[in-house]
């Protein structure tokens, strides 16, 4: 009996043994890692950008009827068919703007594909030029411009919009810059005016002045105006980082094409009636290309995925 219980009691003394040391195996186990968490471009986002942009634009004037308001010989100056010379301006311009963009995105493997939305404000600078409309010489009819009259053409851009595709690729380390082309449809309200003006003493040839002996034969200030939406195209690249979870920043260069516009500005003389039937100038102001760079931050709804197992 006695060796019995002897031998029952060295049973449970090994058995507790053999607990302690599995659980004090048990309690010293390394965790499980935690699952990868995977940088993710798919979701939607928006932001706000800086930035600078040059506008190229180049203009003219021509009198009509062609060449000038018609050309009657000049009376003692040997030369026939003078009319109102066409004038040229340069009417580029450089602007900072501003604006907000939004958009969505999907990744498949290293490709994000996505569209985008923005509208940018300019600071509204103008292009202006003006140049002197060499007129007739005096012997042509009372009502033509003497020399030293000015012609004027202005043109601003009051903002930008656009709606664009996206495509690029993530590379670098954890997927987290995005370089990308991008292009599509532009928008623009442009601003155009043209404004002759004569000479408060008008200059001459040959010690001539302004044609006639009575005011009302001098030509009179006379201007077109008007303002103008335009549909375009816009196309650029640009390059994204992923600075933080759902923090997104960007350079991105984009180049907008618009058509030109023209307009008609009457000749009229210092009493305000017409100077003659059906003539006056044609302005023109060429195709508008702007190239914008600007830097821009974004919030990113979605961000990371984490992987699960």
């Amino acid at each position: 009996m006695k060796a019995a219980l002897k031998s029952a009691i060295a049973s449970s003394m090994i058995i507790a043994s053999v607990g302690s040391t599995y659980a004090a195996d048990m309690a010293v186990k390394a965790p499980p890692l935690p699952p990868p968490v995977v940088v993710s471009w798919t979701g939607c986002y928006i932001g706000g950008d800086v930035g600078w942009y040059h506008a190229h634009q180049n203009g003219d004037t021509s009198a009509f009827p062609s060449p000038g308001f018609g050309a009657p010989a000049i009376n003692g100056a040997g030369i026939a068919g003078y009319g109102v010379l066409p004038t040229s301006h340069g009417l580029s311009r450089d602007s900072v703007l501003g604006g907000g963009y939004g958009g969505c995105n999907w990744q498949q493997n290293k490709w994000v594909f996505g569209f985008e939305g923005d509208i940018t404000w300019t600071d509204n600078k103008t292009g202006s030029d003006a140049q002197t409309v060499v007129g007739s010489f005096t012997g042509q009819p009372a009502n033509f411009p003497p020399l030293g009259t000015n012609m004027q053409l202005n043109s601003s851009t009051q903002w930008l919009a656009s709606l664009r595709g996206r495509v690029g690729m993530v590379v670098g380390a954890g997927d987290n810059v995005l370089l990308y082309g991008t292009g599509g449809v532009a928008f623009t309200d442009t601003k155009y005016s043209a404004v002759f003006t004569p000479s408060t003493n008008p200059a001459s040839l040959f010690g001539f002045g302004c044609p006639g002996a009575a005011a009302t034969t001098c030509f009179g200030t006379s201007a077109v105006a008007f303002s103008r939406n335009q549909v375009g195209w816009v196309a650029g690249a640009g390059v994204e980082w992923r600075v933080a979870p759902q923090w997104l920043v960007r350079v991105e260069y984009l180049h907008y094409g618009f058509d030109g516009a023209s307009g008609i500005v009457p000749a009229v003389l210092a009493n305000g009636a017409a100077a003659c039937a059906g003539c006056g100038w044609r302005a023109n102001w060429g195709n508008l290309d702007i190239d914008s760079v600007r830097v821009g931050a974004a919030y990113q709804f979605g961000g990371p995925v984490v992987a699960k197992y």
